[in-house]
């Protein structure tokens, strides 16, 4: 894949787990839940890492759903380029 640039992620993951820490705690408490460690997690809330891996990231859509407001998806849910495109 030399030479071609990545889409954008469809979920702001950073978006997502700064929610997330906001209403579950400490992401450290998040990552098992979603078959990560630690530093992999905080690697994807400071964007440093774009998106996790697939199953991870069904993962975690299922823990934000367990804690996430209907406020807080619309807020994601605005932040996504497929959103963005439409506006």
């Amino acid at each position: 894949m030399t030479g071609k640039t990545q889409p954008p992620p469809l979920v702001d993951w950073p978006l997502l787990l700064a929610l997330l820490r906001g209403r579950a705690g400490p992401l450290a408490r998040v990552a098992p839940n979603a078959r990560m460690d630690e530093r992999t997690i905080n690697n994807i809330a400071r964007g440093d890492v774009a998106q996790p891996r697939f199953d991870q990231g069904v993962l975690l859509l299922a823990v934000a759903a367990d804690y996430l407001s209907h406020d807080d998806w619309t807020r994601v849910r605005q932040s996504s380029p497929l959103t963005q495109e439409r506006q």
